[in-house]
């Protein structure tokens, strides 16, 4: 019989927690510290089990003041925010990847046409007037499996341009600088233009899953991603638990 990963035994433990209303909505949860000490379990241990909690929208996380238990609604309503190197692991896969680009853009100058289309106005309130910008393809072992086309706001990761994304995604990074508080996501089947169907490996006139996530922490947009998945190598799913009442 396998034994239950620790991290998993901390979140459940949390979760018990919530469901036992030994922490109920709005309030902070027990520290790392005392995660640690409770669960026997190190430090990366339970910090990883309450970023997994934190991103699954059970949990929220405000800076300098703590971890807290989400509004049921929240909870309801937020998809996973998985990291697509973990997903490509948990498939004993191999997940590298190669870095298109990784600049500085002006909000009001930039030639970048995707600034000034649907998702621009995310950033017009950032009081530097410029964004972050990455684009990058994962592979899953050596076949294209995301294009990541993401907007970042300065304001909440200052050091974003300087990290190496070939060790980790900016997912795993952003999740650590500015935890998710809330997130908007939309799904829809797109014809990718050339130059993107060059860089998914797929044939000219075959569709692709496109995902444009929101991010935001404390209240402000954190990022603006877009995910294109070639549609033959990718299915996106989701579990729902159903409470009764």
């Amino acid at each position: 019989m396998m034994t239950e990963a620790r991290y998993i035994q901390v979140k459940n433990y949390l979760l018990k927690g919530i469901r036992e209303h030994l922490w109920v909505e709005g309030q902070r949860i027990a520290s790392e510290n005392q995660l640690v000490k409770t669960c026997s379990v190190s430090r990366m241990t339970a910090r990883r089990a309450v970023k997994e909690l934190t991103a699954e929208g059970v949990l929220i996380s405000r800076q300098g003041q703590g971890t807290f238990v989400a509004s049921a609604k929240s909870r309801s309503s937020v998809m996973t925010l998985r990291n697509i190197a973990d997903e490509i692991h948990e498939r004993d896969n191999i997940h590298h990847c190669k870095i298109l680009n990784l600049e500085a853009l002006n909000l009001k100058n930039s030639s970048n046409s995707l600034l000034k289309t649907e998702f621009g106005s995310n950033f017009l309130n950032n009081n530097e007037q410029r964004v972050f910008f990455s684009r990058i393809i994962h592979f899953e072992n050596d076949q294209p499996i995301q294009l990541e086309e993401r907007f970042v706001n300065p304001e909440l990761a200052e050091n974003y341009l300087e990290q190496d994304f070939l060790k980790f995604t900016p997912n795993e990074y952003l999740m650590k600088v500015c935890p998710v508080s809330e997130a908007e996501h939309k799904v829809e089947a797109v014809m990718p233009s050339l130059q993107q169907s060059n860089w998914l490996s797929i044939t000219t006139g075959q569709p692709c899953l496109k995902i444009s996530r929101t991010t935001y922490s404390d209240d402000k947009v954190a990022s603006f991603a877009l995910l294109y998945h070639p549609g033959d190598r990718f299915q996106l799913g989701n579990h729902i638990k159903i409470k009764e009442e």
